[in-house]
């Protein structure tokens, strides 16, 4: 099978993450009314998750040195910023007759202003990684063998065997991990995201399963970053 142009790759990943974006955040992004009540707070952790995205797909390159995710995340912020405010408002339109031309617009928009600013280089993926896992996620959104939980966790029962954990950031809860007997499950770690006392915003599950404990617990961690930046941008753009 032959690599798929950079071009495409890059049209490709911006149009997935696109589509994928919650309907809450594409609300914050539309507005209620054109022009009125957008929350534009969003747009930047739309532009870095859209950015590290599209550098999982190509390599971008300007001046022969490969580019980070923060200068090509401004880059789409811009874009974003720039797009129409009649168009926007059709992003989040229930009719796919008015939502898919302006989603497929501002694809051709983002795409076209990263091709001029910078080469990409298709990065070679195997077929299988645009495929799901068995547990819900892509092969690139994997929790990778270098990652460590960054926060204290604990069991949650005193004494108990070494099988469920509980995570804190400072003295808040942030989730649960734990292993479940007398189900075929039994050697895979489930995890459950804390309740965070905040308007869950997400763009990820609050609850599934990894082979590892090491990987439920990056996962968990995962899930809550995502949450408190969303929510973090949320109340920026009330204040």
């Amino acid at each position: 099978m032959q690599d798929m142009p950079p071009s495409e790759a890059i049209r490709q990943a911006v149009g997935i993450h696109i589509s994928m974006l919650s309907r809450q955040t594409r609300r914050d992004y539309a507005g209620f009314a054109i022009g009125k009540r957008r929350k534009l707070a969003i747009v930047p952790v739309i532009a870095q998750e859209m950015a590290k995205r599209i550098l999982q797909q190509v390599i971008l390159e300007a001046a022969g040195a490969a580019m980070e995710v923060e200068p090509v995340a401004k880059r789409i912020e811009a874009v974003l910023m720039a797009y129409p405010e009649t168009e926007a408002f059709l992003i989040a339109s229930h009719s796919a007759e008015e939502s898919e031309p302006a989603r497929d617009e501002l694809t051709r928009q983002v795409t076209l202003d990263l091709l001029q600013a910078y080469t990409p280089v298709t990065i070679e993926h195997k077929r299988e990684c645009a495929a799901s896992l068995s547990n819900g996620w892509k092969m690139w959104e994997v929790i990778p063998a270098g990652e460590e939980p960054a926060h204290r966790w604990q069991r949650t029962w005193s004494g108990k065997a070494d099988d469920d954990f509980i995570g804190f950031d400072d003295d808040l809860s942030i989730g649960r991990i734990f292993r479940i007997d007398h189900i075929q499950q039994k050697e895979k770690w489930f995890w459950l995201l804390g309740y965070l006392g905040v308007r869950l915003m997400r763009e990820c599950p609050a609850s599934g399963w990894e082979d590892t404990m090491r990987q439920a617990a990056c996962r968990v961690e995962r899930c809550y970053k995502s949450v408190v930046e969303l929510n973090r941008a949320g109340k920026e753009s009330c204040s």
